[in-house]
């Protein structure tokens, strides 16, 4: 499709008429892993994509790789300050730092690695436009060495209260803060395993960054089987904010 501008256009045509048939505010566009050769017609794409939408009254929001310069891991197909010329939102995926097939285990999204990536984003998209990835599931992985599982908070609490387990904060390490849980635990079956998990604690560590760097907000990877006082920090740190609240109010005011 990328690859010839008349698929690309009958590709936005046909998401068009799906946002119009349904009546969706919008879409999220999530295409992931594409070749970085293909950067310039992901970002054609996308700005047809967006001006087709808006054209509607639509929004356009577009998940991406995290990184932090331009052609790093998997995102280098993904120009974010083109693409941030064309979208609404750029929900940046700041999670799996340490993945299922990491060689060996540890936190999904520490707290210094969301900072860098979205000290990158700054540099190159408005702000108002930066949406943080959040994970509400961790990873389980044999010590040993393999693949690991991915798991929903729910999981791993009925790990803990079954196998009587103690967790572990990370508060920190060498490269700077962490704020993500782990705990270990062994079977007859499956040996020794580590489990990484972020809990209401890690949330707010976020929260806490996406309001200092003054960010567009937060986006869930996913729900169901989240810790529920997770939302008691959202309720607390944003709902209840009176400068996000002034910031939202600002966008529809007029100047002054």
């Amino acid at each position: 499709i990328l690859r010839s501008a008349e698929r690309r256009s009958q590709h936005v045509r046909n998401i068009v008429e799906e946002v119009l048939a349904h009546d969706y505010d919008g879409i999220d566009i999530d295409y992931e892993a594409i070749d970085s050769s293909l950067r310039d017609e992901f970002s054609a794409l996308i700005a047809e994509l967006g001006k087709s939408l808006h054209a509607q009254g639509k929004l356009l929001t577009v998940a991406v790789h995290a990184k932090d310069c331009d052609f790093c891991g998997l995102g280098g197909f993904q120009d974010w300050a083109a693409l941030g010329q064309s979208i609404d939102r750029l929900r940046i995926m700041t999670y799996d730092y340490h993945w299922r097939g990491s060689t060996r285990p540890g936190p999904v999204a520490p707290i210094y690695w969301v900072r860098e990536v979205a000290d990158y984003a700054k540099t190159v998209v408005d702000p108002a436009k930066v949406v943080i990835g959040v994970p509400f599931y961790g990873y389980n992985w044999p010590v040993s060495g393999g693949t690991a599982t991915a798991q929903t908070w729910d999981m791993i609490n009925d790990l803990r209260q079954t196998y009587s387990l103690d967790v572990n904060l990370k508060e920190s390490d060498e490269n700077g803060p962490v704020q993500e849980n782990w705990m270990t635990y062994s079977t007859r079956q499956d040996g020794r395993r580590e489990v990484w998990f972020a809990t209401s604690r890690g949330l707010e560590a976020k929260l806490g960054l996406v309001q200092q760097m003054d960010l567009a907000g937060i986006a869930i990877w996913r729900l169901g089987g989240e810790d529920p006082q997770n939302w008691d920090v959202i309720r607390g740190r944003l709902v209840q904010d009176p400068f996000e609240s002034q910031r939202m109010l600002n966008q529809v005011l007029p100047d002054h």
